[in-house]
Parts: structure tokens; C-alpha cells; sequence
């Protein structure tokens, strides 16, 4: 029997039954279907678990969405944002009831063992006793007690409870009764900075007596309130321009034991100049080794201030640090700081250079103009103007260069004048730093008449200025190498009618500065042949004209060097020479007109130097030195 299938039904998902008699099919579907239920009102899991899951929000949305149109969305303009503004503070106040409530009201978890340190404050580098106590808090026994101890790095342990267990930094105490309590002692030393504290971390593990594994951590701190090196000072009470005074620091280490190493920093106005103390200060500092305990020292300085601080209005601030080393690292014990009255002396002085200029070249001489002025009303005497230099930048290893003495009416004003040369060249051994300038600060020393014992100094404001590179070109013709070994062939002395070939060398040197665009040049003397062996350290390859019979080398940067000496960058090269009969008994020339010019990237300053001609004489090696005059 064939039946039409009917376009509205709905096909059956899952298992198929195959049968031919609809009646039959009809049948069964009316079994199967009250089982499985109506697809449209069957309960959806997922669905399920998110309306549980959002029933608390739908709970809370509806009363907010009456409370936003009864209180907010008639009454305001922008309801939406003030409405979710107070909302969000609502949240943040409770969220900040809740967070204050379980800091300061719950209930602290429960601590079986009371681990305490009986005393706690410490004084830094100083020996003492690190006790501590272990009380059970319970009203049980406690077992298998262990305590594992975190002890930081300047906590310095001397000694160790003898069931101290150093690998594992572990102690068994056993048992514990209730109520009871056990004393531990280490002996040693606390470090760190004043004020700071250190922590002592200790794990602690037990039985109690329900059989239960116990787990506890107890921190114990030590601040450190005292040190062992006690610092203090004196100071003047006012402060005058270039009048000597005296700082007085005293310290003493107040232990029982020796302090191995401590630093005390001072931090004095820059234009201060030490004269003079007991102790040398050794990079900014003064470094005090090996205090015996209870020693009780003093630094004494002498010192006075060439001008004032113009940031200070009349007051200099000073400031000394001290410090204890352990370990390496140095740690701040105490700060003084005090702020001193300061005045000026009376005498202004000045300077400026003739002919305004910005940088000075070698083998120049500079003269500076000071203008002056006595702006008390005492008369000066004795009064002497000095400029200080670096004596390998003079031509006569000038250090100090001076005036005549003069004296001053109260008021009087007037001009002098310092002059001095700079040297030409550096002498071997000799080195500025690179892209040095030369500081020019002129000074007056005098005498008020009636204070005719106390010694006065003023200070012209310092000026800096650039120095010209010295540069030097080094050449030299040789046989030999300075190990002896042979460079040059043929006869030596040179035979007439006889080929001899020499090498040479030409190296440059820069002192203070980089020189660029470098360019040599150099004149074949005649009867002087061109072989074509080069070399160079840097820069282009040598070239030969054959029509000038010059040879060019260029180098576009040559560093500084240190002074005149090489390591240094330059050329070499051979030439050879026939001497005819009219060269009898003479010493030919090889190389003639040699020059080497540049740019100072320092200055800006173009230069241009020379070197002497060079013959068979050979004046630099000393194995051919006197064999250069040639012979039949």
C-alpha cells in the first residue's frame, strides 16, 4: 500500500522505522511520542542554567529600574550618567566597607606558637645577643616542633644554638607543653642603613594534638635606632670670601668591637678649596679603616670659599654623610646639614682676554686685562694678582704668573695686566686630554691694614677656552729598522755611481684634537728615484706624480693621539739614489718641501706644519747614524 507523504508533517529525528503499513506506522508513533515528549515545551539545558545563573542580576535590575525612573529620569537632564555615577560610587563604598571590615574586624587565624624577638631595636655593627622566644599558645602539647629561619644578608651571625642545623638554617625543638616556652640565642651583628629594618622570616612546623600538621610564619623585625659610629662637627659661624676657616669633624666608634670600615662623605659648596687637613680626601671622600672600639678621632680642615653661590642668597649649605661598610655596601648612618651665613669681601675683580678671543694656539702669547675695584671702606695693602697654569702649556714651564703689589684706597678702582706664552710643542711624554680646554681663573691675595695678619683672597669668574691641536708631523729616512732588521739595499755609505735604497717614514701626531681633511705632501729631491714600494697605517694609498715628482697621501679623520708619541697613523715608502762624482763627500738630499695641513674639528682652525728635509744622514737610526756621506 503506497502512501504520499504530507509536506506539513514534521520528519522524526533519531532512529528510523521502516514499515510499509501506514496503519502500523501510526501506531507506533503514538507509543513513541508521549515518551519523548513535545520538542516545543521540552525544557532547554543551557537555557536553564543561564536563567540560574542571571536570576540575582534580573533580581536587582527590576527595584534599580524603578528607583532610575522614580528618582532620575524626570528630574534630570543627563539621568543615564548621574544615575551610573552614583551607582558606581555605591559599589566602590561598599567594595572599601568590605576591604576595611577584613583588615581591622575579622577574626586573626588562629597562631599556635608566640615567636618573638625580647629585644627587638638593634644598633648597626655593634656585637649583641638575637633572642628569641618561642611560647605554645595552646592548651595542648605540641610535637615535632621545627623552626626554618630566612636570615637576610646584614644579619651577621657569629654564633649558632648547637641544634642549629647552618645547611638547611633549620632548629628541632622537640616538644613544647602547653603554655611553654623556649628561649633561642644566636650572637652576632645587625648592618644596614639608621632607621631602616631588617626581618628575620621564620617558618615553623608542628604535630598538634589532633594529629595535625601545622604550618606557621612569623616575621620579627629588627629596626635599626642607633649606630655604632657616632659622627658630629663644627662649623664657622659666618663665612667670608676667601678668608681661611676651619671644619672640625669628630667621630668615634661607640662598640665593643672593631669597626673594620667606614666613609664619611662631605658635600662642601663647589667653589670651596681645601688648604689643608689631617686626613687626605681620597675621590670626595675620606675612608676611616679599622676604628678600635671606644676610639674617639677628629678631621680637621682648613678651607675657604672663592665667591658665593649665587642660588643661596647669603647662605652656603654643607653636608656631611657617614657611612658603614659590611659586605661591600656601604650603608648611611647619619646626614649633617647646616646652613652657614657667607659674605663677600669687598674686592671685585674680572678679566677678559685682549683681542677677544675664543681659542689659543700654540707658541701664542695671551695677555689678559683685569679691572678691579675696592668696595670697602678700609684701605687694602700687599695686594697681588696671580694666574695659575698647567706648566706643559707654557713655553718656559711657567706654573704662576703675578703682578707687582699694590695698595688700595677704600673705593679706588684700576685695571692690570697678565700675559703668558703657550708652548709651541709637546715634549715626549707629555698628553693633554682630548679636546682639552685651557680654565683661566686670575686671583688677588691681600691684607686689610687693620687686619694686617689675616690673608684675603678674591676670584675672577672662571673662563674656559679651546686650544689649537698641536699638530707635529715626524718623518725620518732609514736603513735600518730600531730592531736592526734591513730595510734598505745596496752600498752604505752610498758609492758613487752605485744604487742605494732608503725607506721612509712619515707619521703625524695630534694633540689635543681630531684633525680632518689630513693631506701630506712631499718633493723628490733630484737625482732621487721614485720605486714604488708604499705603505700606510690608514687612509688613501700614496700617490706619485712622475711630471712634479711630489707624492700626496690623505687621511680624512686622524684621531688625537696621546702627545707626541705614536702609536700614530702615517705613511712609507722606499726611494732610491745614484750619487754622481759631484756628490763626493756630501750627504744627498732625498725628500725636500714636506708639509702636512689639516682642520681641527675642535676649534675649526685650519693648520699646516712641516718637517725638514730629509738626506742620506740618516740622523734616526742609530745602526747607519754617520754613514751617510758618500764615498767612491
Amino acid at each position: 500500500m503506497s502512501s504520499q507523504k504530507n509536506p506539513q508533517e514534521k520528519p522524526l529525528v533519531g532512529k528510523v522505522i521502516e514499515t510499509t503499513n501506514l496503519a502500523k506506522a501510526e501506531e507506533i508513533a503514538q507509543n513513541i511520542l508521549p515518551v519523548l515528549g513535545d520538542n516545543k515545551n521540552r525544557p532547554n539545558f543551557f537555557i536553564g542554567t543561564l536563567n540560574i545563573t542571571t536570576a540575582p542580576f534580573k533580581a536587582l535590575a527590576k527595584p534599580l529600574h524603578r528607583h532610575y525612573h522614580k528618582k532620575y529620569h524626570s528630574r534630570y537632564k543627563h539621568a543615564k550618567k548621574i544615575f551610573a555615577l552614583d551607582l558606581a560610587l555605591v559599589i566602590g563604598a561598599l567594595g572599601l566597607a568590605a576591604t576595611v571590615f577584613f583588615l581591622f574586624f575579622a577574626p586573626p587565624a588562629k597562631s599556635y606558637l608566640n615567636i618573638s624577638l625580647t629585644d627587638s631595636t638593634a644598633t648597626v655593627g655593634a656585637n649583641r645577643d638575637f633572642k628569641i622566644s618561642v611560647i605554645n599558645n595552646t592548651t595542648d602539647n605540641l610535637s615535632d616542633i621545627v623552626l626554618s629561619f630566612q636570615i637576610p644578608k646584614n644579619i651577621f651571625i657569629k654564633e649558632y644554638p648547637t641544634n642549629f642545623d647552618l645547611p638547611s638554617a633549620s632548629l628541632k625543638l622537640g616538644s613544647l607543653a602547653k603554655s611553654a616556652t623556649q628561649e633561642i640565642i644566636f650572637k652576632g651583628q645587625a648592618w644596614g642603613a639608621l632607621n631602616e629594618t631588617e626581618k628575620i622570616l621564620i617558618r615553623g612546623s608542628f604535630i598538634t594534638a589532633q594529629n595535625k600538621k601545622v604550618e606557621q610564619l612569623t616575621t620579627l623585625d629588627i629596626p635599626l635606632t642607633k649606630t655604632s659610629l657616632e659622627v658630629n662637627w663644627t662649623l664657622p659661624e659666618k663665612i667670608i670670601v676667601g678668608r681661611a676657616f676651619n671644619i672640625d669633624i669628630n667621630y668615634q666608634n661607640n662598640s665593643g668591637d672593631m669597626l673594620s670600615k667606614a666613609v664619611i662623605i662631605p658635600d662642601f659648596p663647589k667653589d670651596l678649596t681645601i688648604l689643608s687637613g689631617t686626613k687626605d680626601l681620597s675621590q670626595g671622600r675620606w675612608v676611616l679603616q679599622n676604628i678600635p672600639a671606644g676610639k674617639n678621632e677628629q678631621i680637621k680642615i682648613t678651607a675657604y670659599l672663592n665667591s658665593l653661590t649665587a642660588s643661596q642668597n647669603g647662605w652656603e649649605k654643607l653636608t656631611l654623610q657617614s657611612f658603614l661598610e659590611f659586605n661591600n655596601q656601604q650603608n648611611l648612618q647619619k646626614t649633617l646639614l647646616q646652613n652657614v651665613p657667607a659674605a663677600d669681601n669687598g674686592l671685585s675683580l674680572q678679566f677678559k682676554i685682549d683681542d677677544k678671543k675664543t681659542f689659543f694656539k700654540p707658541g701664542e702669547t695671551i695677555s689678559l686685562t683685569l679691572p678691579y675695584q675696592n668696595k670697602t671702606n678700609k684701605e687694602i695693602k700687599d695686594l697681588v694678582f696671580t694666574l695659575t697654569l698647567p706648566p706643559i702649556l707654557t713655553s718656559k714651564q711657567v706654573t704662576t704668573v703675578f703682578s707687582p703689589k699694590i695698595s688700595l684706597k677704600p673705593q679706588e678702582q684700576g685695571e692690570t695686566k697678565l700675559t703668558f706664552t703657550l708652548a709651541k710643542d709637546l715634549k715626549p711624554g707629555e698628553e693633554l686630554t682630548p679636546n682639552f680646554s685651557l680654565i683661566l681663573r686670575p686671583s688677588a691675595d691681600w691684607y686689610f691694614v687693620d687686619e694686617p695678619t689675616i690673608l684675603y683672597r678674591s676670584f675672577a669668574e672662571a673662563q674656559q677656552f679651546k686650544i689649537s691641536t698641536f699638530l707635529k708631523l715626524h718623518a725620518e729616512s732609514r736603513y735600518f729598522t730600531e730592531e736592526g732588521d734591513q730595510l734598505g739595499r745596496g752600498p752604505l755609505p752610498p758609492r758613487v755611481g752605485q744604487t742605494t735604497k732608503y725607506w721612509i717614514n712619515l707619521f703625524v701626531t695630534t694633540s689635543p684634537n681630531s684633525v680632518k681633511g689630513v693631506q701630506l705632501r712631499a718633493t723628490l729631491a733630484p737625482g732621487v728615484s721614485w720605486t714604488g714600494k708604499t705603505i700606510v697605517t690608514e687612509g688613501e694609498p700614496i700617490k706619485f706624480d712622475p711630471i712634479t715628482r711630489t707624492i700626496s697621501w690623505k687621511n680624512d679623520l686622524v684621531e688625537a693621539t696621546g702627545g707626541d708619541t705614536c702609536p700614530c697613523v702615517g705613511a712609507g715608502f722606499e726611494l732610491s739614489i745614484t750619487p754622481s762624482i759631484t756628490d763626493l763627500g756630501l750627504t744627498p738630499k732625498l725628500l725636500d718641501q714636506i708639509y702636512l695641513s689639516g682642520t681641527d674639528i675642535y676649534t675649526n682652525e685650519y693648520l699646516e706644519t712641516g718637517a725638514s728635509p730629509l738626506t742620506t744622514s740618516l740622523t734616526t737610526d742609530s745602526y747607519a747614524k754617520g754613514k751617510g756621506q758618500v764615498r767612491e
